[in-house]
């Protein structure tokens, strides 16, 4: 009798986030808790991490904000075992979403802030540049509009360094919205071209083959 193979946790962390990209929420669900089931609490502690705040992401997306900060949590315990800063800074990152989105504002904050320490220190400048993206948002919102455009200015300094011209375009968007609050309207006018389709048709062209660069401002919401 032929046993059959072992399950590739990995392979089936990357058909989830497959099914993710396509809009197979149920399937992606499916396939993430085979992968956390079969990684258990002793192996490849950084991939549980993963999966557990990617599956957590998927059920805040459809409302369920207290699974999603189960998963958040659950991950960065594993993080946290595995040593990884920027697994950490995710879980931060992401344990800051919920927050905003139960409306602690405060609490959000101070995660954001934690987050952005994490990511620095690990020198994940992708990362750095989509938490500063949120908290520029979140500032936006609690009305310190000279604090948001530092945190955005900071968000497109990132982008900017690791060549991410879509999220480029995405934050040189919100900052001509910024500008126009304050009241800057040139500026508004010159940062808001800056990230028009018109002005990035090439770059957004290249996006269109990289699905890495696609989903490089999943976190922001």
């Amino acid at each position: 009798m032929t046993q059959s193979e072992p399950v590739d946790p990995r392979k089936l962390v990357g058909l989830a986030r497959e099914s993710e990209q396509c809009g197979n929420t149920a399937m992606s669900l499916g396939l993430y808790d085979q992968a956390i089931g079969c990684l258990g609490d002793e192996k490849d502690l950084a991939l549980l991490a993963d999966a557990l705040r990617w599956k957590g992401t998927l059920h805040r997306e459809q409302g369920d904000t207290e699974t999603a900060y189960r998963c958040y949590k659950q991950s960065l315990t594993y993080a946290v075992r595995c040593g990884s800063v920027s697994c950490k800074a995710h879980c931060y990152n992401c344990l800051a979403i919920v927050a905003q989105r139960r409306g602690n504002l405060n609490e959000c904050e101070r995660l954001y802030k934690h987050a952005a320490d994490l990511a620095s220190k690990a020198g994940d400048i992708r990362l750095l540049g989509i938490i500063e993206h949120n908290r520029g948002v979140l500032m936006n919102m609690r009305g310190k509009l000279a604090a948001a455009e530092v945190r955005y200015a900071s968000s497109l300094n990132a982008f900017e360094t690791v060549g991410d011209d879509q999220a480029v375009s995405s934050v040189l968007n919100n900052l001509g919205i910024l500008y126009t609050k304050l009241g800057h309207y040139q500026r508004a006018m010159e940062t808001l071209k800056r990230g028009s389709p018109s002005e990035s048709w090439t770059r957004r062209k290249r996006c269109a083959h990289n699905p890495s660069d696609q989903h490089a401002l999943v976190a922001i919401t």
